[in-house]
């Protein structure tokens, strides 16, 4: 989902505990070896996070206070 505002937007989306994954197999010598890597750092539970444009491999998990900031943060308005 994402937060669209005058001045910016931001990116909500729900992962579910570890986030996503990429996977790679490579042959070594005859033998196969899978690498798994993590799309984003920080997502330790399911839920809503927040996906930092400056960082994108980065989440950060999503409570009612940065929520708000976030709304602030788009549109340029003091949530009071």
């Amino acid at each position: 989902m994402d937060i669209v505002g005058t001045i910016d937007r931001e990116i909500l989306v729900y992962l579910e505990q570890g986030g996503p994954t990429i996977s790679k197999s490579v042959t070594v010598n005859g033998q196969v070896e899978t690498h798994t890597v993590s799309l984003y750092r920080g997502v330790s539970e399911a839920g809503w996070y927040w996906v930092e444009s400056r960082k994108p491999s980065r989440a950060r998990h999503l409570d009612k206070a940065m929520f708000l900031d976030l709304l602030e943060e788009v549109c340029d308005y003091e949530n009071r």
